[in-house]
């Protein structure tokens, strides 16, 4: 409901300024169209796809969101120190980091439920409320019509008219059949007559009759949002300007002053906030608004098509901006019934034995990598686990077991498989054949050739007869689950499935362990005490230890809780996706350094750029923050942070090239290709992509744009855009290209293109590319280093 009230009253917004910014130059038939985007949006609840453009990609997660996606303790034991869990990815892994545990439902504010049940209610009753009155309104009026109406046929004219005592004005009203009504002084003029019926009947070349009763259906859903009902005055108000356009179109100028005088006649006062619930066209308008349409009357206003270039432009921006969905690389918290499926018996629990539950029963970064014996150690689902398989003589599969076992009987059962049982599950649940699993764990098993069957023999079951997740999290087709693994130990897991179907696959299984605040975090406010009475700092203690953000703010104390503010920086924290993200906007923006790495954070001092201090406070205020930047940095040192110029990321992104190893090629780029009218600038503007291959070496190798040049010769960093670091994100590219997804991507020319197309936002011509050749380093280490935002 929230992202619908905001998509709408944006749209809303845009169309105003699209109004404003071509008042006078754009048609005025266009300028009632751009109603119907307002329309839609606000009759149409949700959004049709995803796309970067959503503003819903800017809105933050509600406090419920929030606190589902926060870890929950309430499995530890009340004596053990506070602690939040952390996820732990082994080496390797190709899935994103899990966030950490989330909370289970209930953990949303409390009574957040009961007040969305109250807005939802008095939501409801006001829309009935209204919709109500629009009905009243309009049964009132029809009534009045057809007690004081009488038919007047028009030669010519399919629509009925009739003529009708008391209107205020001639009118085109009814759904889904439309009639004309006019007053006596209307029927008795021709000229006037004449001048009316081409303005109603104009009206219903334009499905105004049609629009005036989903105007009033919109109103009824958001009769709460003031720029609902402004909108419905403007549009109504543009549906006459264009009603007026349409009527003329053609006529000379006697003629449109003949119109004028008649509509000066027959417009009556300002409308009345009733008549926005009446589905009729009265010809009312204010001074202003009649000023409006005698003005256009006169004028002829025509619509340029540059103007019409930009406006049809500008909608689609706005249809981007308010019709689609966030991008779905956000991960979302999954709701109370998403949740409560997999904590029923619908996929994980349910009866005995459940094969599925095995899943989480070893730690793994990615499918080839799970324990093979732990999944099909009491079989492949079957209860039955320790019957011969069919088509196997069972005294000679007991009589060969035995023999394996040195020839004593076990007085316990045995797990018997064929290969064909293990494949038939793996291939349900991960993708994979036995034959293509890395084989973790089978080596506990004992394998007879002959027979094709591995068989253990075990007295329990170590079965897993339930699980209870007590958060989890949805991106696209990929949903992980977070549960406290009281079974096996080990605190927090995550496991991460892909939806196939009617199914889900497994796609990880990832430890979540405690880990305690780094020691610099606990010096932050342990101010010298040289600066204890110049500095104020604010450590922000709600961070939980697995989040980025901001740990500490320090204030220059003489100008702290004034109008200057006395802000002298900021320390916060990030991991190694964040800091990748943020490193060229950072390097952009300025008043950004580094103090060091420790394990998995980064972290940096952002200075203010404006003033925030009183001027005659300068010298202090300048000083008391060099002072505060340096022993920031001994903390660093006695934190044993890494330097940043130790660091492999900081070192490649300020080198020559991120990849510097193997093989590079230099590709040439012609911005204006295929544009007419820019001549020898676009003959003269080369740009260069310098591409390296960031995983494997070789033939079989993924391609990437590692810089680019312009024509000026300024070196620019490309940072993929991913929600994992840059060589996690092309280690995946390599896997999927070596799958035979992705052969694109040992192609130059092609990579180059798609770089470029989504650095530009258009479609492009492989033709503008040409693969220059091999390109050493040495051609690279004197050009200026630039940085700037691109996607992969």
């Amino acid at each position: 409901m929230a992202e619908w009230i905001l998509t709408s009253s944006l749209l809303i917004v845009i169309v105003l300024a699209v109004r404003a910014l071509f008042r006078g130059r754009m048609g005025l038939r266009l300028r009632y169209a751009l109603w119907l985007l307002v329309l839609l949006r606000l009759l149409v609840p949700g959004t049709v796809f995803q796309t970067g453009l959503s503003v819903l990609n800017y809105v933050p997660l509600s406090q419920t969101a929030a606190a589902q996606a926060q870890p929950s303790q309430s499995g530890g034991s009340p004596s053990a120190p506070e602690a939040e869990p952390m996820p732990v990815r082994p080496e390797g892994e190709a899935e994103p980091r899990p966030s950490g545990p989330a909370a289970a439902p209930d953990s949303a504010p409390a009574g957040a439920a009961d007040w969305r049940g109250v807005l939802t209610a008095v939501w409801l009753g006001g829309a009935g409320v209204l919709a109500a009155a629009l009905l009243a309104c309009n049964l009132r009026f029809y009534l009045r019509l057809r007690r004081m109406r009488r038919t007047h046929p028009i030669p010519g004219v399919a629509v009925p008219v009739y003529v009708a005592r008391g209107l205020p004005s001639p009118c085109l009203y009814g759904f889904p059949r439309p009639a004309v009504y006019l007053t006596p002084a209307a029927a008795g003029e021709p000229e006037l007559l004449g001048h009316v019926l081409r303005h109603e009947l104009t009206h219903r070349r334009h499905g105004d009759h049609i629009w005036a009763v989903l105007r009033a259906a919109a109103l009824a859903l958001h009769w709460y949002n003031p720029l609902v009902w402004l909108a419905a005055v403007l549009s109504r108000r543009d549906g006459e300007l264009a009603c007026d356009e349409g009527a003329l179109q053609g006529a000379d100028d006697r003629e449109r002053a003949a119109y004028g005088r008649t509509l000066i006649r027959l417009v009556t006062a300002r409308p009345s906030a009733g008549e926005l619930l009446c589905c009729a066209t009265t010809m009312t308008a204010g001074s202003s608004s009649l000023k409006e349409r005698i003005a256009m009357i006169a004028g002829k206003p025509r619509t340029l098509a540059a103007v019409l270039a930009a406006v049809v432009l500008l909608a689609g921006l706005a249809v981007g901006c308010t019709f689609t969905g966030g991008r779905s690389d956000a991960w979302e918290p999954l709701s109370e019934e998403e949740l409560a499926y997999f904590n029923g018996d619908g996929f994980f629990n349910g009866d005995y034995l459940n094969i599925r539950n095995q899943f989480l029963s070893s730690t793994y970064a990615a499918p080839e990598e799970i324990d093979l014996f732990q999944i099909f150690y009491c079989g492949d689902g079957d209860a039955d686990y320790a019957a011969p398989p069919d088509g196997v003589d069972p005294v000679a599969l007991e009589a060969a077991m035995l023999a394996a076992e040195g020839g004593d009987a076990p007085d316990c059962p045995a797990t018997i498989l064929t290969t064909a049982q293990m494949d038939k599950v793996l291939e349900e649940y991960l993708g994979l054949t036995l034959a293509e699993t890395g084989q973790v764990g089978l080596e506990h098993f004992t394998y007879l050739p002959g027979f094709d069957v591995y068989f253990y023999y075990h007295g329990d079951t170590n079965y897993r007869s339930s699980v209870a997740f007590t958060g989890g999290e949805r991106r696209g087709e990929l949903v992980r689950l977070t549960y406290d693994d009281t079974f096996l130990g080990g605190g927090y897991k995550q496991i991460t499935l892909r939806e196939r179907g009617e199914s889900w696959q497994f796609v990880s299984n990832l430890a979540v362990q405690t880990e305690e605040r780094v020691s610099l975090e606990s010096g932050l406010a342990a101010l010298p005490a040289e600066l204890a009475d110049k500095v104020v700092v604010v450590e922000k203690n709600d961070l939980k230890s697995y989040s980025s953000g901001i740990l500490a703010t320090y204030y220059y104390a003489p100008d702290y809780n004034t109008e200057w503010g006395g802000l002298l920086l900021q320390v916060g924290r990030y991991s190694q996706v964040g800091f990748e993200q943020s490193y060229y906007s950072w390097e952009l923006t300025g008043g950004w350094s580094y103090l060091g790495r420790s394990g998995d954070w980064y972290y940096a001092c952002h200075s203010p750029t404006d003033v925030n201090f009183n001027l005659d406070h300068y010298d202090d205020y300048h000083a008391t923050g060099t002072a505060l930047r340096a022993w920031l940095e001994e903390l660093a040192g006695a934190a044993e942070l890494t330097p940043m110029e130790e660091d492999t990321f900081y070192q490649r992104v300020t080198g020559s090239l991120s990849y510097p190893g193997g093989e590079h090629l230099r590709v040439s780029y012609r911005p204006y290709y295929g544009l007419s009218g820019y001549g020898e600038k676009a003959e003269n503007t080369v740009y260069t992509l310098v591409l390296s291959q960031p995983a494997a070496q070789g033939e079989g190798g993924i391609w990437c744009v590692d810089r680019w040049v312009d024509q000026n010769g300024t070196r620019y960093l490309v940072v993929p855009e991913a929600d994992q670091p840059m060589d996690d994100y092309y280690a995946a590219l390599q896997i999927a290209c070596d799958a035979g997804d992705r052969p694109d991507l040992r192609e130059p020319a092609a990579v180059a293109l798609a770089f470029e197309e989504a650095w530009s936002g258009r479609d492009l011509s492989l033709e503008a590319f040409q693969v220059e050749g091999p390109c050493g380093l040495d051609e690279l280490w004197n050009l200026p280093l630039a940085v700037a935002e691109v996607g992969p």
